[in-house]
């Protein structure tokens, strides 16, 4: 950093307001530019009743680095705060207007099942495309809240863990058999009694299973494992795809972030609203991986009083 110092009033290099404040005892000036990552951001000045020397100079230096890095902060904080809000713009209309289409085809599709059963299969896959437009549509708004700082909104009541569980595998088993991918539970409980927003919790469970299945190749197992733990409940969901590179795992729940794996990418949604809801809901989620798959593990806190029951491990 350079700076220009400036002389007694007498001197024809004087800064120029130095002539009006000598009446003040002010006898000499220095100015300091602001630069932050190589960018001038304007230049800082300052006067003296003294002359400066090298130890006031430094200072100077420090005082103008620290206010360059504080002006480029603000700067940069200010744009994210735009481009935030242009984000959630975006989705919220989006989100919008996917909801009127959506409703077409989802009463359509339903109108076609009760009057063309030769049509049945072509039907189920418009219902299956419907309920996947739906699911991200839900997404999109999820992530429009967060982005906006309101907190997801739970419809709490006691539900069974593993009856939501197993309605969430019935309605991925169609995409798993297409893809000839196996699913496979093995819950250690019997009943585990939450007292949650069961919709959103089924959402979690089709979040992971739908991802998992992605990355799944014909003839492989997605693998999901309940556990009692104390005072919660423990799940697991693996898959035996090509697994997560260790670079990308801190990023894996932020919004639009998205990993290649096996060639294939996804929007990056599903994986962060999964955590929100788990997280709305006093628990935990985490991921591990290594080359023969990823597993995704959450953990939701049983109602209050209950304490589970054991049962054999079961597998479907």
């Amino acid at each position: 950093m350079s700076f220009r110092t400036a002389a007694p009033a007498s001197s024809p290099t004087s800064v120029r307001s130095i002539p009006r404040c000598t009446s003040l005892g002010l006898r000499a000036g220095v100015l300091a530019p602001l630069i932050a990552r190589g960018r001038a951001l304007g230049v800082v000045r300052l006067l003296a009743a003294r002359r400066l020397d090298d130890d006031d100079l430094e200072l100077v230096r420090r005082l103008a680095d620290r206010l360059a890095l504080a002006l480029d902060n603000a700067r940069e904080h200010a744009e994210a705060l735009r481009a935030s809000q242009a984000r959630e713009d975006v989705l919220t209309v989006v989100s919008h207007d996917l909801r009127n289409p959506l409703s077409a085809i989802t009463l359509g599709a339903t109108v076609l099942v009760k009057k063309l059963r030769d049509a049945e299969e072509n039907v189920a896959v418009i219902q299956r495309s419907a309920a996947r437009i739906e699911r991200l549509t839900e997404n999109l708004l999820d992530l429009a809240g967060a982005q906006a700082g309101r907190p997801t909104v739970l419809e709490r009541e006691v539900a069974d863990a593993r009856e939501i569980l197993e309605e969430a595998l019935a309605l991925q088993k169609p995409l798993a058999d297409k893809k000839s991918v196996r699913l496979v539970a093995r819950l250690r409980m019997g009943k585990a009694p939450l007292f949650c927003d069961r919709t959103r919790i089924a959402q979690v469970f089709g979040n992971l299973l739908d991802n998992a299945i992605k990355f799944s190749a014909s003839g492989q197992e997605v693998v999901v494992e309940g556990d009692l733990e104390g005072g919660q409940v423990r799940f697991s969901v693996r898959d035996q795809g090509p697994g997560i590179e260790e670079a990308d795992l801190p990023h894996i729940f932020e919004p639009f972030w998205s990993t290649v794996r096996g060639g294939k990418k996804g929007l990056g949604l599903g994986l962060s609203i999964a955590r929100s809801i788990v997280d709305a809901h006093d628990g935990r989620m985490s991921v591990a991986s290594d080359h023969g798959g990823a597993v995704f593990t959450f953990t939701l806190p049983l109602a209050h009083g209950a304490a589970g029951e054991d049962a054999p491990v079961g597998e479907s």
